[in-house]
């Protein structure tokens, strides 16, 4: 895959734009920031009168109605949540895409799922920051960046590829580097990765690690650093160093009893499972489940919530942040 860096990018391709931003949430607030603050005229689409209306404006941020925002804007960028994208599309923004406008997202799963379908007289790119809308503002406050994805689902102009381009230099990502994909795979692997590795997997593993070691007359405190604390060291080495030099770079015990171990929780079994978790995303059955469960209200969804947070990890955590000083 090629690699593109700040280079690679020209922000003149939004020179006397309006970039209009969707959704004023942990990714909108933080994207709307940093566009700005690269130089580029911002516009905030917003329920009017809302919380988000206030908090834009007292960013500095110039703040319409989502529907006068999509109007008045050359770049809509959707960052409103998944669920809530195809009503927002419908209501506000399908009737005020004029031709040659650019339509992005910033997580492909409305596009690739069917639940919008954009005129063919428009671009339809995929700008992704591979990081949590917080720890985007703050890389570009600090002028490093964070990586990130670009794709282009319709090149209506021509220029879709060049646009998202310079909607990923405008939020810092061409600093540490952008590659190119699809919508289809930032979608699944997005998705797969949420579920079986970055939240589900390492939550249910910490969770599990902890009871084990609390089961087996190990005090809490030290069974909490060994899941969270060391854990966390372990993931940062492997992303500064690589998987090489962390396996070389830990004492040759903890190697080995990893290496003959490891493979006994990430078994058969495992990985079975991992795989029917990545075909329910592939085919639209986890889409399906997801928003049947937004649109019944999602009590499930919150009962789960309750239920996940409420575990002796999170209640000693929160003792130990606290003795050792870690804000809250």
């Amino acid at each position: 895959m090629v690699l593109y860096a700040d280079g690679d990018a020209d922000l003149s391709q939004l020179k006397g734009k309006i970039i209009g931003v969707i959704g004023y949430g942990n990714q909108g607030s933080a994207q709307a920031k940093c566009l700005r603050d690269s130089g580029l005229n911002v516009l905030v689409g917003v329920r009017e009168g809302g919380a988000s209306w206030k908090r834009a404006e007292e960013d500095r941020l110039r703040v319409a109605g989502i529907a006068e925002a999509a109007r008045e804007s050359d770049v809509i960028c959707m960052l409103v949540p998944d669920m809530v994208q195809r009503e927002v599309y419908s209501k506000y923004i399908k009737k005020n895409l004029g031709e040659g406008k650019m339509l992005c997202f910033a997580h492909g799963f409305n596009i690739t799922y069917g639940l919008i379908k954009p005129p063919k007289n428009v671009d339809v790119v995929m700008v992704a920051p591979k990081s949590t809308g917080a720890r985007l503002r703050e890389a570009f406050l600090q002028d490093e960046g964070v990586p990130g994805l670009i794709a282009v689902h319709q090149d209506y102009t021509g220029n879709a590829k060049r646009g998202a381009l310079a909607i990923a230099k405008g939020l810092g990502l061409t600093r540490k580097g952008v590659f190119e994909c699809t919508f289809d795979q930032e979608t699944f692997s997005n998705l797969f990765a949420e579920q079986c590795v970055t939240i589900g997997g390492q939550l249910s593993l910490m969770k599990a690690g902890f009871e084990t070691m609390v089961r087996n007359g190990i005090p809490p405190e030290i069974a909490y650093f060994e899941c969270v604390g060391v854990a966390k060291t372990i993931m940062e080495m492997v992303e500064r160093d690589g998987l090489k030099k962390t396996l070389y770079g830990v004492s040759r015990t903890a190697t080995y009893g990893a290496l003959t171990r490891g493979g006994r929780i990430v078994d058969e079994k495992a990985r079975k499972s991992m795989q029917e978790i990545f075909d329910e995303v592939k085919d639209g059955s986890f889409a399906e489940e997801w928003l049947g469960e937004y649109e019944a209200g999602m009590k499930r969804f919150e009962e789960l919530r309750r239920k996940g947070s409420d575990h002796p990890l999170e209640h000693f955590g929160a003792k130990m942040r606290k003795a050792l000083g870690s804000k809250e």
